[in-house]
Formats: C-alpha cells, structure tokens, sequence
C-alpha cells in the first residue's frame, strides 16, 4: 500500500480511479443493471477527478497508524471503517466478516 523510498512517500494500488471508470464506459447496459443490485452500485456513479498531491501527501504525513487517526495539529482526529464506507457510498451494516477463520463451503 505505502512505502518509503528516498525519503518520499509512495501509495500503491491496483484498483485506481482510472481503471474503474474506464471499467464503467465499456461494461454494457446488463452488466450495469447487476452492479446495479449490490453494494457495489455506487462505483458506477465514480467519474475523474484531479487529486491535489500536497493535501495526499499530508495526510499520508498525518497518519498515526498506532491511533488510527490522522494528526491535526495538536489534535488526533480517528478515522474509522464506518468513515471509509461513507466516502465511498458502501454499507456499514450487516453481518460481520471474520478473516481469521477458515472459509465456509
């Protein structure tokens, strides 16, 4: 995900914003209709935009990992899961998934 080299930082992710809206102008008006019907109908609705590098590189700065939070001056402001499913319009509710266990057949 993030690293250090040099000095910088560096994020890394397969799944850009570019790729998902390229993805959304070639899937057909059927494969839209099922995206449509899970929790991934948000997605559809993504569309480019321009990120200001300075304010991800503060926050990438900012993060506290031990907290889970991100530091604002003298402050901890905590960022959540329930915080990432709001920004990107997914459900925070329902059962809940535990990645320890071994999978169900």
């Amino acid at each position: 995900m993030s690293g250090e080299k040099g000095g910088g930082v560096i994020i890394r992710g397969k799944c850009t914003l570019e790729r998902v809206v390229s993805m959304n102008k070639r899937i057909t008006e059927y494969q839209r209709e099922a995206v449509k019907g899970t929790v991934f109908a948000p997605i559809l609705k993504y569309c480019p935009f321009e990120m200001e590098k300075n304010l991800a590189l503060a926050l990438v700065k900012a993060w506290v990992p031990r907290r889970k939070a991100f530091r604002v001056g003298s402050r901890l402001i905590p960022f959540s899961i329930f915080d990432v499913a709001l920004i990107n319009g997914l459900p925070a509710v329902g059962q809940q998934v535990n990645f320890s266990e071994e999978p169900v057949d």
